[in-house]
């Protein structure tokens, strides 16, 4: 086997070498150009289309929709438990396969699958902790879910757009027509648009909340959202 830079040749054939974390974890390569499959992003794809023939209404009224989501009687069994379940696996899939693209043990290791699922888990899990902690705290108020389905409701649409981006990266270098950096940018900005659009119907018409705190909550809680989120990717 012959190394040079970022390429090794072995057994007549020549592959770009792989870049690892602390945590021994294969993440993408500057490149983007991946050898192996994407699987958590395939893995999401089944999920989608399952989701979508099994519980379609509410794929199509609930999760694709901007315009259903503010009833006074919004709630988690209106909704099913299996559609939101489905869509909280297809979120943690797609950031699991944007952010890291691993190498599967031989054996069953229970570290191995913690370490993949920390950053998705951090990433969705810490802005629901933020809203619902910030709307009981600050207002007294036990519902909650109505502003936490807004936040699974825009994770659940950008995901599309992480596994698009991962499906394209397969084979190919995508950064040749858009670069990482303007993505990510692309997709954080987007995130935090619909998040305040959502967040401002739902604390308008499901809380009933007036113009100043409704603006006051949306400042907060993307503030804060957005200070922990950056430490989390930044680690």
């Amino acid at each position: 086997m012959v190394m040079n830079k970022d390429f090794q040749f072995t057994s007549g054939t020549i592959k770009k070498r792989r870049e690892f974390n602390h945590l021994g974890e294969n993440l993408h390569p500057n490149s983007r150009v991946f050898e192996d499959v994407p699987y958590f992003s395939m893995a999401s794809i089944v999920l989608i289309i399952g989701f979508r023939n099994l519980y379609f209404t509410s794929f199509q009224k609930n999760f694709t929709s901007i315009l259903n989501n503010f009833e006074i009687d919004f709630n988690f069994q209106k909704i099913g438990f299996m559609p939101i379940l489905l869509s909280v696996f297809i979120i943690l899939f797609s950031i699991s396969g944007f952010f890291i693209h691993p190498e599967f043990p031989t054996s069953f290791d229970i570290r191995f699958y913690i370490n993949i699922l920390r950053i998705p888990v951090e990433i969705l899990g810490y802005p629901l902790l933020i809203s619902a902690v910030s709307l009981f705290f600050l207002s007294l108020s036990g519902k909650i879910f109505p502003l936490i389905f807004s936040d699974i409701k825009i994770y659940f649409g950008l995901s599309f757009l992480l596994i698009l981006w991962n499906i394209f990266a397969f084979g190919s270098d995508i950064e040749l027509i858009i670069s990482l950096n303007s993505f990510v940018i692309t997709i954080v900005t987007l995130y935090f648009v619909l998040r305040s659009f959502l967040f401002f119907q739902v604390l308008r018409k499901a809380y009933r909340f007036q113009m100043p705190l409704t603006l006051f909550y949306i400042c907060a809680l993307n503030l804060s959202t957005f200070l922990v989120l950056f430490k989390v990717l930044a680690e």
